[in-house]
């Protein structure tokens, strides 16, 4: 399976949040695989797939940059497949549309890196959101079905859920959350809400502390804004302190920025983008050879400059582009 993050920051703490949420219910660790680009795919996955549950793929950009190596990628999925574990890659937009051009048969042959979904399965009543969705984008019949399966699965097993008379927190968490993301991701902000609020309503959860920005990016999505700003209030405040992933934090720090920005309250969000460039410049020179806290780095040099230019504050934004210019040359 492939994942591909708008934000390249988000990756490591959404990896995390699913190492964490596994970890009480999967037999064995999910692995963190680290790839080498000089080195054959599968011997480094066998190394680290060792007695763990399912891996967590870093680095297929880099891998796929040396030339050959998307064919044998290609060649591999049977040895994927073969070692018997779920695998996520985490990839590029770029590296995804290079997958699908050089190697189409990837996409319908490979087993290991896609769900795959009964071919006979029925769908009773076709999904009305991804009906109107789709006859606006212009998806493909293919594609269309695909996403109408995963839906369709994800709903009858929240309805099997609430039939089992498992836990509200439960229903909550594992069932409900992950369907309204996927209308999320799909822009179907209003359709998540819904069952956000039948099933997981925010007074109703104890929500776990890494899940704030998740359901607090449901409501921004939904323009419900006041929740979606005490959503990530709260992140904010459980992270901001010793010991708790400060990366996560600047993440966090910009996107209730955005949110700032996006109503227009723009002096909130110059406090926020500003917070998020003191810790972004921090965890670059403590880390100096970690070219993702750079980029990090520049793009909350960025954010701020780009906001204070809109404010007209021009020769303070000025000062951050050269400041940006600096960060990438350290």
């Amino acid at each position: 399976m492939f994942a591909c993050a708008k934000d390249e920051r988000l990756i490591r703490p959404t990896s995390e949040t699913i190492q964490q949420s596994a970890s009480g219910k999967a037999q064995g660790p999910i692995r963190f695989c680290y790839l080498d680009a000089d080195a054959p795919l599968l011997p480094q996955l066998e190394e680290v797939a060792d007695g763990a549950q399912g891996l967590i793929v870093f680095g297929l950009d880099a891998f796929l940059n040396v030339p050959g190596q998307i064919v044998a990628f290609n060649f591999s999925r049977e040895g994927l497949h073969a070692l018997g574990k779920p695998i996520l890659f985490w990839a590029s937009q770029h590296t995804l549309a290079l997958i699908g051009n050089l190697a189409t048969d990837l996409f319908s042959q490979r087993r290991g890196a896609n769900v795959y979904f009964d071919e006979l399965a029925d769908i009773q009543e076709p999904d009305p959101f991804l009906q109107s969705h789709f006859s606006e984008i212009l998806r493909n019949q293919e594609e269309t079905k695909q996403l109408e399966l995963a839906l369709e699965l994800q709903k009858k097993q929240l309805t099997e859920a609430i039939e089992a008379k498992l836990s509200p927190k439960r229903i909550a968490l594992d069932y409900a959350l992950p369907l309204a993301k996927t209308y999320a991701g799909l822009d179907g902000h209003s359709e998540a809400l819904k069952i956000l609020e039948e099933y997981a309503p925010l007074q109703g959860v104890d929500w776990p502390p890494a899940l704030y920005a998740d359901v607090g990016r449901i409501y921004q999505g939904a323009h419900r804004y006041t929740e979606a700003i005490e959503l990530f209030e709260r992140a904010i405040h459980y992270y901001d302190k010793p010991g708790e992933n400060q990366s996560t934090l600047s993440i966090y720090l910009s996107e209730l920025g955005d949110i700032f920005k996006e109503l227009g309250s723009f002096t909130q969000a110059h406090d926020y983008y500003e917070r998020d460039l003191k810790l972004s410049e921090q965890l670059a020179k403590d880390n100096p050879h970690s070219e993702q806290l750079r980029r990090d780095w520049g793009i909350a040099i960025a954010k701020l400059a780009d906001l204070e230019k809109s404010l007209g504050k021009l020769e303070s934004a000025q000062q951050r582009y050269e400041q940006r210019l600096r960060s990438t040359a350290i």
